[in-house]
């Protein structure tokens, strides 16, 4: 959830808010204020597991005398839920 940083709790007329902090709302409200977050985007949080397995590298030979390498790893949802990983 991404609160408003300060609120004005006086409604000047009715149906109109004043938002004290203008466009410090969500994401700006926490650079500006220096608030680190708990888990940054792409943390990787799920509601199963993986195990990672058999990783293995290989160098190529490649065209001009260039260096390629590959990688592989087996990867498993070891938990009880469906859920998607993308291994980095």
């Amino acid at each position: 959830d991404s609160p408003a940083v300060a609120t004005a709790a006086v409604d000047p007329r009715p149906g109109e808010a004043i938002y004290s902090e203008g466009f410090n709302v969500g994401h700006r409200g926490f650079t500006d204020n220096a608030v680190e977050p708990q888990f940054p985007f792409g943390y990787g949080l799920s509601y199963t597991s993986f195990v990672y397995s058999e990783f293995r590298t290989e160098l190529l030979s490649g065209v001009d005398c260039e260096t390629r390498a590959t990688a592989s790893v087996q990867l498993r949802n070891s938990g009880t839920r469906a859920g998607a990983e993308v291994p980095q």
